[in-house]
């Protein structure tokens, strides 16, 4: 993950080492390189001997026209009013709100100036692209890729979870303290692809619980139906454009609509979830006799394609064992989750395996049952 390169200078130390602080100990601290500076002098210094830096947010006092700005990609204007006191034609930013609202402005910002969207393709770095699917409902789909987003972020992975169902449920498993919900993003992918970087920085969540990313999406049957193939891969192009994730979990619906089609022919692993029910493994193979009619690449589906057994007590019915389906993983029947109330339900209690996780390409050393990342 690329870091951005951010020179903060302020006469205001203090103020500048608070937000030092904060970036060390957030999740967003990842994200940057960051360098402080308090007066013009040693701004100047630094630009003139130095690689090209991403962001410049500066103080309006210490912005001389000797500075050698051409040198910066960005530079933000630091305002200690919300009413500007200086005439300016740059950007400015508020100085004196909640610091993660500061951090999601000048990486909105930084991203409407350089976060144009490529079309998308398969090795786009270091990110995987995850896709939850079943041939059938009531599988516990969505309780696997909330879980398995979890297990990730437990092996220091960043993680974004992105709910296409119909229905979506992610607000049972996945809260933020900011309340504003996110659901312009889907408007932002049919009308403002070139911005759609600096939307999602400014339109996601971040679930502290479950140390995950996400959008807050109102329940909205229609405007789901209306994705097309198009959109989906727009908006998972802005989640890898951002360079911040190592894992993209698509949690989606048991139909094959346009919508489904581009989310499992965009992703590196399709996690195919069955329980041990005669439904479940008929509608399964039936499916996948038809595989040609909805995979791009029918020939690499068997390399992406793992199958994961849910709720397995151990024991698997006889006409089950005939099945011509490779069963990856077996994850357990836990009946205390049937009445899952929240998240942090699930934290307690990893359901993947070690080998499973290292398929994914995640290195793991086990702590008190649960897997760390190395």
């Amino acid at each position: 993950m690329k870091k951005l390169k951010l020179m903060m200078a302020d006469t205001d130390a203090d103020y500048m080492e608070s937000v030092a602080v904060y970036l060390r100990s957030s999740h967003e601290g990842v994200k940057f390189d960051v360098k402080l500076f308090s007066t013009s002098e040693n701004v100047s210094h630094y630009l003139s001997n130095h690689e090209q830096i991403d962001i410049l947010l500066i103080a309006p006092e210490l912005l001389t026209q000797e500075l050698p700005i051409q040198h910066v990609g960005l530079v933000l204007m630091l305002e200690d009013e919300r009413i500007a006191r200086y005439d300016s034609t740059f950007i400015r930013i508020f100085k004196y709100q909640p610091l993660n609202k500061l951090i999601s402005d000048i990486l909105s910002h930084y991203y409407d100036e350089n976060g144009k969207i490529q079309s998308f393709h398969y090795e786009m770095g270091r990110t995987k692209v995850l896709s939850m699917y079943s041939a059938s409902g009531g599988v516990g789909k969505t309780t696997l890729a909330i879980s398995l987003a979890r297990q990730l972020a437990l092996a220091d992975k960043k993680v974004f979870y992105l709910n296409l169902e119909l229905i979506n449920s992610t607000s049972l498993y996945l809260t933020s303290l900011d309340d504003q919900p996110s659901t312009q993003i889907l408007y932002h992918v049919k009308t403002s692809k070139d911005q759609l970087v600096s939307k999602i920085e400014s339109l996601k969540k971040y679930s502290a619980d479950m140390k995950v990313e996400y959008f807050d999406l109102a329940i909205n049957p229609e405007e789901m139906l209306d994705l097309t193939e198009e959109d989906v891969n727009t908006l998972v192009s802005g989640l890898l454009e951002t360079k911040h994730y190592d894992f993209i979990i698509i949690d989606g619906d048991d139909s094959l609509d346009p919508r489904m089609q581009a989310a499992l022919n965009v992703s590196d692993f399709i996690l195919w979830v069955l329980n041990n029910e005669r439904q479940s493994f008929f509608k399964t193979e039936e499916l996948m006799k038809q595989g040609k009619v909805f995979f791009e690449k029918e020939a690499e589906l068997g390399e992406k394609l793992l199958f994961i057994l849910n709720q397995f007590t151990g024991t698997l019915a006889e006409e089950f064992k005939i099945a011509s389906l490779p069963i990856k993983e077996y994850t357990p029947f836990i009946p205390e989750w049937k009445q899952l109330r929240s998240g942090t339900q699930l934290l307690s209690t990893p359901l993947f395996s070690e080998d499973f996780l290292h398929h994914l390409g995640v290195q793991t050393t086990a702590q008190g049952g649960v897997f760390y990342g190395q």
